[in-house]
């Protein structure tokens, strides 16, 4: 069976959202199990500012790595310092 062009994309996604799905649960059942109840707010806390604060470098690395000449730190730079 042969999955055209067009049929990767919503397969892919359905796949991405299935193992972040897993890994949430997982990540969540073990920050429960290992962090004491009365530190688990403050843990949480810095574990959702540490993802966020981060998200942003995780885009400029896959920018450093693309193959194609299209770059996304030029893009976001040339929205940052517009006027």
């Amino acid at each position: 069976m042969s999955i055209s062009v067009s049929e990767r994309p919503p397969v892919a996604a359905l796949l991405i959202g299935v193992c972040l799905d897993i890994f949430s649960v997982l990540w969540d059942t073990s920050l429960q199990t290992h962090v004491p109840l009365e530190s688990l707010s403050r843990v949480s806390a810095y574990d959702a500012l540490g993802s966020v604060a981060l998200a942003f470098d995780g885009v400029m690395e896959v920018d450093e790595l693309s193959p194609d000449n299209h770059s996304l730190s030029g893009t976001i730079s040339n929205i940052a310092l517009r006027k």
